[in-house]
């Protein structure tokens, strides 16, 4: 059957769809194999014309049926991408549109520089206490990373120092920050095998009975019976009988 890549490109990038993963994936399905891997470069080339946010569904719809070696084709142009990234958005489009799963896939030297940056901006994160936002322009880019991003990261010990670091700042507009965007995101990532750094800085806080920290480590365990933070600190939380698990269905 005839098909023309500049038709289908039309459509994702003019018109307006239900941002829902199943149309997405069903949209793709219907794409010629031989078209598949084409089609998903131009997206990544053309990604500043269309909604990120349809863009991120379709080519998380496209990277579940390409094949290793188109995959491994596409990388290569993300990487290209990236090291020839003359702005921000260059950056964060890519960030947002693109499966971090596949993160450690692109050129090495691109990604150690990349996650440099970003490491870098939030070192410098600040969130002003007035108004609420980001301090000196700091805290767009960097904010587009995710648990998933940071999972395939060169130094994930780091980037939990780093936030630990800030917890611990005497400077509120620092710690308001990491608490705003990254808490979440570096308990996620040591969710299963916490780092040394972070589990001292909790265990410490129990210790004292920190109330910010009791109740931050409440709700990472409360909603999961399982969770392997409630043997982890164990000790500590016998001083604790409230915390139980709660079933978040009841």
């Amino acid at each position: 059957m005839h098909f023309e890549e500049s038709s289908f490109l039309k459509t994702i990038f003019e018109k307006q769809y239900v941002k829902d993963e199943e149309y997405y994936d069903s949209l793709v399905t219907e794409v010629p194999r031989l078209h598949r891997k084409n089609l998903t470069i131009s997206i990544i080339l053309q990604r500043k014309k269309g909604d990120i946010q349809n863009l991120n569904y379709v080519l998380k719809s496209f990277f579940k049926i390409l094949e290793e070696a188109d995959i491994s084709q596409v990388c290569k142009v993300i990487s290209t991408e990236l090291k020839n990234a003359g702005t921000d958005d260059d950056i964060r489009t890519i960030l947002y549109i693109i499966p971090a799963k596949y993160w450690d896939r692109l050129d090495q030297a691109v990604r150690i520089k990349t996650e440099k940056l970003l490491f870098e901006r939030v070192n410098l994160g600040r969130i002003n206490s007035f108004t609420g936002k980001c301090r000196g322009g700091y805290g767009a880019l960097e904010n587009w990373v995710t648990a998933e991003h940071l999972e395939k990261f060169e130094n994930t010990k780091a980037w939990t120092s780093l936030v630990v670091n800030k917890m611990k700042s005497s400077k509120v507009e620092e710690k308001a920050y990491v608490e705003k965007f990254y808490w979440k995101k570096i308990c996620k990532i040591n969710r299963d095998d916490i780092d040394s750094t972070l589990k001292e800085y909790l265990q410490n806080g129990l210790r004292v009975k920190d109330q910010a920290i009791v109740k931050k480590v409440e709700f990472e365990i409360m909603f999961e019976e399982t969770h392997p933070w409630w043997k982890v600190f164990e000790e500590e939380l016998k001083d604790f009988p409230e915390i139980k698990h709660c079933d978040l269905y009841v």
